[in-house]
């Protein structure tokens, strides 16, 4: 019983090979997240939190933006819980990356324009989030991984729509790592 939601969220993941139409990823996503949720006491929280940061992505990738922020943001929370519980475990700072990763190209689906006082405020919790998180892309990856230039590269992202300056000197940072 415990392998069901896997099942489902192998389909999703793997959805660029698949023939199946949209809504019905959709729902095998929904039958995932509702599964894990039935079965709690044999699907492991930090599994629970691989199948919502997977379904941010899959949400947002049907600019469904909010269900995938609130699907990012309860996996990160998830996953950060287990942390909490489970310091030793090197799989939950692996798992806080995967879903910080996957929610933060998110944050804010607007458009960098250049005038920054039209941005929305999730540019900003963008920013803190990834800040705040980015010491679990570290000791699960090493500050010289290409996860961790990731994380800087989107953390770049957000920062140019508020500070062009700051957000360059990310972007170096994030080459630098990569070459």
């Amino acid at each position: 019983w415990r392998h069901l939601p896997e099942m489902y969220f192998i389909i999703v993941e793997n959805s660029s090979f698949s023939p199946l139409p949209i809504e019905q990823l959709d729902n095998a996503m929904n039958d995932c997240l509702k599964l894990a949720e039935d079965l709690s006491e044999v699907v492991p929280d930090l599994q629970r939190a691989h199948y919502l940061a997977g379904a941010c992505g899959h949400k947002a990738h049907m600019c469904q933006y909010a269900d995938a922020r609130a699907n990012g943001f309860k996996a990160l929370e998830m996953a950060k819980s287990f942390k909490q519980a489970h310091p030793e475990d090197p799989k939950a700072a692996e798992e806080i990356t995967y879903a910080l990763q996957m929610l933060s190209w998110h944050f804010s689906p607007e458009i960098d324009t250049g005038i920054n006082e039209s941005l929305s405020p999730e540019t900003d919790i963008g920013i803190a989030t990834i800040k705040e998180n980015l010491c679990f892309v570290e000791e699960a990856f090493g500050r010289n991984s290409q996860k961790y230039a990731q994380s800087l590269f989107q953390l770049a992202e957000h920062v140019k729509k508020r500070d062009r300056s700051k957000a360059e000197a990310l972007f170096e940072q994030s080459l630098k790592i990569l070459r």
